[in-house]
């Protein structure tokens, strides 16, 4: 019988398995490359985690679905206007960002609301 235990560390070891694990040691030579660019890197930089992103959510969607193998990456993957989930993730933390900045500056801030960072005041 298979365990509970034995079946989250099966889900958490997908990613090293094929090439996601190629993707993943591509992605991480991408972004030492447009760390030591310095200011210059900053595209490329943006370029590959929004790659990552999208990456991540198909990863997911996979391991969701209940496929065995990660999903090679394809053209489709790479596309900047393909895959808006990640975009629209950012889009909705902004919103929150803004929501609690106003209830902020509105109530002041000796009332108890979530802070913009971790945990209450």
């Amino acid at each position: 019988m298979i365990t509970p235990r034995r079946r989250i560390l099966a889900h958490l070891l997908r990613p090293t398995r094929g090439g996601a694990a190629t993707v993943l040691i591509v992605f991480a030579a991408l972004l030492s490359l447009a760390a030591r660019a310095g200011f210059v890197g900053i595209p490329l930089a943006l370029i590959v985690i929004s790659w990552f992103l999208k990456y991540a959510y198909i990863l997911f969607d996979h391991t969701v679905r209940g496929f065995d193998e990660p999903p090679t990456l394809d053209i489709r993957m790479v596309n900047p206007v393909d895959e808006q989930r990640p975009l629209a993730q950012v889009a909705i933390f902004g919103l929150i960002y803004a929501a609690l900045n106003f209830v902020e500056h509105t109530l002041g801030q000796k009332h108890p609301i979530p802070s913009r960072g971790s945990g209450w005041r």
